[in-house]
């Protein structure tokens, strides 16, 4: 997906599952950074799960986008039986309390199906945070303050995480 100087521009988290997850006795780690700019992903079991921001530094009002990609990387058919939607994320000021969760408030239909999917495949979807924080005991919205803003991404049908990736916003 992101390739030259773009692709140079990404920090990421990536997280390798080696043959002992695949026998469901644990998982190795190769590496992790925590706050990164623009983008980042995580690599396992034959995909790849990648969020990327449109920009890192963004003036008060103006929607973020953040572009979620997952993509089988592998040799072979990754099936499994899904109900949700795909992708998610979620937003964290500096204290580290989520002030904003996309799927939050939206009705999902409840169908399950297999997915097959191929090598090669790939899935995305760009989605916005507007900048707001939900307060969840009135259902109401209001516009977050400037400041520094961590996002994390969520491929929830393979259960991957992708970030936290740092958002500034600006007055």
């Amino acid at each position: 997906m992101f390739g030259g100087a773009q692709r140079n521009k990404i920090i990421a988290i990536v997280i390798a599952i080696g043959v002992a997850a695949i026998l469901g006795v644990g998982f190795t780690v190769v590496g992790i950074s925590t706050r990164n700019r623009i983008g980042a992903n995580h690599e396992a079991g034959g995909l790849e799960f990648t969020m990327a921001l449109q920009s890192d530094v963004v003036p008060v009002g103006q929607p973020v986008n953040i572009t979620l990609t997952v993509q089988n990387i592998g040799l072979t058919t990754i099936s499994r039986e899904v109900s949700e939607p795909e992708f998610d994320f979620i937003v964290n000021n500096s204290y580290n309390d989520q002030v904003y969760r996309w799927s939050f408030g939206q009705i999902f239909p409840a169908i399950a199906w297999i997915l097959h999917f191929l090598p090669g495949e790939t899935s995305t979807m760009t989605l916005s945070w507007p900048q707001t924080c939900q307060n969840t005991s009135t259902g109401e919205s209001v516009q977050v303050l400037p400041g520094q803003y961590d996002i994390v991404g969520f491929c929830k049908w393979f259960g991957m995480q992708a970030g936290p990736v740092l958002v500034t916003i600006i007055s």
